[in-house]
């Protein structure tokens, strides 16, 4: 086995080489262990990212650069609502660099606009439910291990 180094921010990330296609990353959810994903692998406009188990899958593999997260079809992680708030639904868009597209990585967080983490929404664990842009806090379900 071969291990991988990235380098995101000030994040080395460490995958073992083979599990997911050159340059591609996972975010795993530190809750739940599922992956951040592309509903159905679908590649229209405001289709929703959540979670579900890690398969590997093209729905499942992003790429960063330029602080934009990438996903299947070269659209990217995007909010609905471009704040942090309990209806800021994390959806896929083509990128076209809006602030609401921009992400950075701090303490095990994926931060965007206004300063809000990605978190699964209620805290939940179950296959398919949605990510938020929401307030940061501690809770596990904000935490994201690069793969």
């Amino acid at each position: 086995m071969k291990f991988v180094p990235h380098l995101w921010g000030s994040l080395v990330v460490v995958y073992l080489a083979g599990t997911a296609p050159c340059g591609a990353l996972q975010f795993v959810n530190g809750a739940s262990g599922s992956c951040i994903e592309v509903r159905g692998g679908n590649v229209t406009d405001g289709t929703p990212i959540d979670i579900y188990p890690c398969t590997g899958s093209p729905n499942q593999n992003w790429t960063v650069s330029a602080g934009q997260i990438t996903g299947i079809g070269g659209s990217c992680l995007d909010v609905k609502v471009a704040r942090a708030s309990a209806s800021s639904a994390a959806i896929l868009a083509p990128c076209n660099g809006r602030p609401s597209q921009k992400w950075s990585f701090s303490n095990g967080q994926i931060v965007g606009i206004g300063g809000g983490c990605l978190d699964v929404k209620g805290g939940g664990q179950v296959n398919d439910t949605p990510l938020k842009l929401v307030r940061c806090t501690a809770a596990q379900s904000q935490q994201w291990i690069v793969q």
